[in-house]
């Protein structure tokens, strides 16, 4: 079970209907959020069973719910990355991310994988949230996932300033494109493609290609 089966289970959801009369094709849980709050509106039974409350006790206790079993540094980390995701206001889109929760009878916290679209008719989020354990291809990034998370927080107003033209020159000197090969792809001169990289690296005070190499990682360049 990969990540691309659980956006694929995703892009199947049409309304709260087919999700009551079809759970079992989905990986993991189904839930519903409030856009603007955040707030679980609706959780499948299976979800309730591992959270170990109803759904009406889920609802009553609003915002102190998310509070109670999320760990404290994903809320702040994965609250930012929804409100900007609904911001963008495009049904076509999912987000994806992970995060840390304590459900019934667990005193440790565990890994999720949670993939997310948006309803712009119903104001909501409509998600999967899966066991890490069920996304195969995950396993061995776990462990380094949440150190990305810092790295991308001390290095995103450098994203930032880097123009749309500078990221696509880093995407192809990180595929090990020459010069000249990237010149030819942007249709640009070698003249022009050396300068862009001169500004990458001034900007960036990177002193290596590493550097440049773990900076378009984290940031979905390479």
């Amino acid at each position: 079970m990969g990540v691309l089966d659980i956006q694929k289970s995703l892009a199947r959801l049409n309304n709260i209907d087919e999700v009551k009369t079809g759970t079992e094709d989905f990986l993991g849980f189904y839930h519903e959020n409030d856009k603007d709050t955040i707030n679980l509106l609706y959780l499948e039974e299976k979800g309730c069973q591992l959270y170990g409350k109803t759904l009406e006790e889920i609802q009553e206790a609003g915002a102190e719910f998310l509070l109670d079993i999320m760990h404290p540094e994903d809320i702040q980390r994965c609250l930012p990355q929804l409100h900007e995701f609904a911001a963008e206001n495009d049904e076509s889109k999912t987000l994806s991310y992970f995060q840390r929760l304590r459900l019934k009878g667990q005193t440790e916290y565990q890994v999720y994988f949670t993939c997310v679209k948006l309803n712009i008719k119903r104001n909501i989020f409509q998600s999967i949230t899966c066991p890490i354990t069920q996304v195969d291809e995950f396993k061995e990034e776990v462990n380094t996932l949440f150190d990305s998370s810092s790295y991308i927080e001390k290095n995103l107003s450098l994203y930032k300033e880097f123009s749309k033209r500078e990221k696509e020159v880093i995407q192809l000197v990180c595929q090990g494109l020459e010069v000249k090969e990237i010149a030819e792809k942007l249709f640009l001169s070698p003249h022009t493609i050396t300068k862009h990289k001169k500004n990458i690296y001034k900007k960036s005070g990177f002193s290596s290609s590493a550097e440049l190499i773990q900076f378009a990682l984290n940031f979905n360049l390479a």
